[in-house]
Protein backbone atom coordinates (compact mmCIF):
# COMPACT_ATOMS: atom_id res chain seq x y z
CA UNK A 1 0.00 0.00 0.00
CA UNK A 2 1.29 3.31 -1.30
CA UNK A 3 0.78 5.91 1.06
CA UNK A 4 0.95 9.66 -0.89
CA UNK A 5 1.32 12.77 1.02
CA UNK A 6 0.62 16.42 -0.45
CA UNK A 7 3.44 18.05 -2.01
CA UNK A 8 2.32 20.88 -0.12
CA UNK A 9 2.77 19.59 3.78
CA UNK A 10 6.41 19.01 3.66
CA UNK A 11 7.21 22.08 2.14
CA UNK A 12 5.00 23.91 4.93
CA UNK A 13 6.75 21.74 7.27
CA UNK A 14 9.78 22.54 6.07
CA UNK A 15 9.37 26.59 5.90
CA UNK A 16 7.81 26.69 9.57
CA UNK A 17 11.07 24.06 10.67
CA UNK A 18 13.67 27.03 8.98
CA UNK A 19 11.66 29.84 10.60
CA UNK A 20 9.89 30.85 7.67
CA UNK A 21 5.99 32.24 7.91
CA UNK A 22 3.92 31.38 5.06
CA UNK A 23 1.57 34.49 6.09
CA UNK A 24 4.05 37.29 5.91
CA UNK A 25 6.83 38.04 2.89
CA UNK A 26 10.52 38.51 3.73
CA UNK A 27 11.21 42.13 3.74
CA UNK A 28 12.12 43.09 0.47
CA UNK A 29 16.58 43.05 -0.15
CA UNK A 30 17.95 46.68 -1.75
CA UNK A 31 20.09 45.35 -4.19
CA UNK A 32 22.65 48.47 -4.64
CA UNK A 33 25.41 48.79 -7.00
CA UNK A 34 29.30 48.70 -6.29
CA UNK A 35 29.22 52.11 -5.63
CA UNK A 36 27.00 51.61 -2.26
CA UNK A 37 27.76 52.86 0.65
CA UNK A 38 29.15 49.92 2.14
CA UNK A 39 30.88 48.57 -0.69
CA UNK A 40 32.49 52.23 -0.49
CA UNK A 41 33.67 50.89 3.48
CA UNK A 42 35.22 48.13 1.05
CA UNK A 43 36.79 49.66 -1.22
CA UNK A 44 38.33 52.60 1.81
CA UNK A 45 39.38 49.32 3.58
CA UNK A 46 41.54 48.18 0.77
CA UNK A 47 42.83 51.35 -0.20
CA UNK A 48 44.26 51.80 2.82
CA UNK A 49 46.16 48.40 2.48
CA UNK A 50 47.20 49.22 -0.82
CA UNK A 51 48.60 52.66 0.89
CA UNK A 52 50.05 50.84 3.66
CA UNK A 53 47.70 52.88 6.26
CA UNK A 54 47.40 50.00 8.37
CA UNK A 55 46.53 52.12 11.27
CA UNK A 56 43.26 53.36 10.02
CA UNK A 57 41.69 49.62 9.35
CA UNK A 58 40.26 49.25 12.78
CA UNK A 59 37.68 52.58 12.55
CA UNK A 60 36.07 50.86 10.05
CA UNK A 61 35.77 48.27 12.09
CA UNK A 62 32.77 47.69 14.91
CA UNK A 63 33.73 46.58 18.23
CA UNK A 64 32.66 43.09 18.37
CA UNK A 65 33.91 42.31 15.04
CA UNK A 66 35.26 39.01 14.06
CA UNK A 67 36.99 37.48 11.22
CA UNK A 68 36.43 33.89 10.24
CA UNK A 69 38.70 32.26 7.71
CA UNK A 70 40.58 28.82 7.54
CA UNK A 71 39.25 27.56 11.03
CA UNK A 72 40.22 30.72 13.23
CA UNK A 73 38.85 33.19 14.51
CA UNK A 74 40.39 37.13 14.83
CA UNK A 75 39.09 39.84 16.52
CA UNK A 76 39.71 43.45 15.24
CA UNK A 77 42.46 44.24 16.79
CA UNK A 78 44.21 40.72 16.18
CA UNK A 79 43.06 40.85 12.32
CA UNK A 80 44.98 43.89 12.28
CA UNK A 81 48.31 42.75 13.48
CA UNK A 82 47.92 39.84 11.58
CA UNK A 83 47.77 41.95 8.21
CA UNK A 84 50.55 44.18 9.29
CA UNK A 85 52.64 40.89 10.82
CA UNK A 86 52.50 39.44 7.01
CA UNK A 87 55.63 41.98 5.62
CA UNK A 88 53.55 42.90 2.27
CA UNK A 89 54.94 45.72 -0.26
CA UNK A 90 53.73 47.43 -2.70
CA UNK A 91 50.10 45.92 -2.72
CA UNK A 92 47.74 45.97 -5.51
CA UNK A 93 44.08 45.42 -5.31
CA UNK A 94 41.32 45.08 -7.87
CA UNK A 95 37.62 44.19 -6.59
CA UNK A 96 35.72 42.81 -8.59
CA UNK A 97 32.05 40.85 -8.78
CA UNK A 98 30.70 43.28 -5.74
CA UNK A 99 27.54 42.35 -4.60
CA UNK A 100 25.45 44.21 -2.35
CA UNK A 101 22.40 43.57 -0.27
CA UNK A 102 20.93 46.25 2.39
CA UNK A 103 17.96 44.53 5.14
CA UNK A 104 17.49 48.11 7.64
CA UNK A 105 20.64 48.57 9.11
CA UNK A 106 22.63 45.29 8.47
CA UNK A 107 23.99 44.80 4.38
CA UNK A 108 26.12 42.27 3.19
CA UNK A 109 28.80 41.62 0.38
CA UNK A 110 30.06 39.30 -1.48
CA UNK A 111 33.36 40.32 -3.55
CA UNK A 112 36.13 38.85 -5.61
CA UNK A 113 39.39 40.07 -4.69
CA UNK A 114 43.21 39.40 -6.88
CA UNK A 115 46.05 40.80 -4.87
CA UNK A 116 49.52 41.44 -6.34
CA UNK A 117 52.50 41.89 -3.80
CA UNK A 118 55.69 41.27 -2.97
CA UNK A 119 57.16 39.47 0.07
CA UNK A 120 60.94 38.33 0.84
CA UNK A 121 61.90 40.18 -3.04
CA UNK A 122 59.04 37.24 -4.59
CA UNK A 123 56.02 39.04 -6.55
CA UNK A 124 52.70 36.90 -5.68
CA UNK A 125 49.13 37.40 -6.61
CA UNK A 126 46.80 35.92 -4.47
CA UNK A 127 43.31 35.50 -5.13
CA UNK A 128 40.50 35.56 -2.62
CA UNK A 129 35.96 35.53 -2.61
CA UNK A 130 34.81 36.62 0.62
CA UNK A 131 31.06 37.89 2.47
CA UNK A 132 31.65 41.22 4.50
CA UNK A 133 28.37 42.21 6.66
CA UNK A 134 28.72 45.44 7.80
CA UNK A 135 25.66 47.24 9.97
CA UNK A 136 24.94 51.04 10.02
CA UNK A 137 26.33 53.31 13.09
CA UNK A 138 26.11 56.51 14.01
CA UNK A 139 29.40 57.12 12.23
CA UNK A 140 28.27 55.21 9.26
CA UNK A 141 28.37 52.01 7.72
CA UNK A 142 31.12 49.57 9.84
CA UNK A 143 32.26 46.10 9.45
CA UNK A 144 31.10 43.52 11.60
CA UNK A 145 31.96 40.16 10.03
CA UNK A 146 34.32 39.01 7.52
CA UNK A 147 34.82 35.44 5.91
CA UNK A 148 37.38 34.89 3.29
CA UNK A 149 38.61 31.66 1.44
CA UNK A 150 41.59 31.84 -1.21
CA UNK A 151 42.86 29.42 -3.42
CA UNK A 152 46.50 28.56 -2.73
CA UNK A 153 48.64 31.70 -4.25
CA UNK A 154 50.31 31.82 -7.43
CA UNK A 155 54.08 32.95 -7.62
Amino acid sequence: MTIMIPLRLPLLACALACGFSCSHAPPPLSSTAPDSDPARVLAAWFGHVERNELDSLTALLTDDFLFVSDGGRLGSDAFVRMIQSLGITNPRIVLSNIQTRIVGSAAYLVYDRTERFAVGGRTITAPETGLVVLVRTGEGWRIARWAATSPPARR
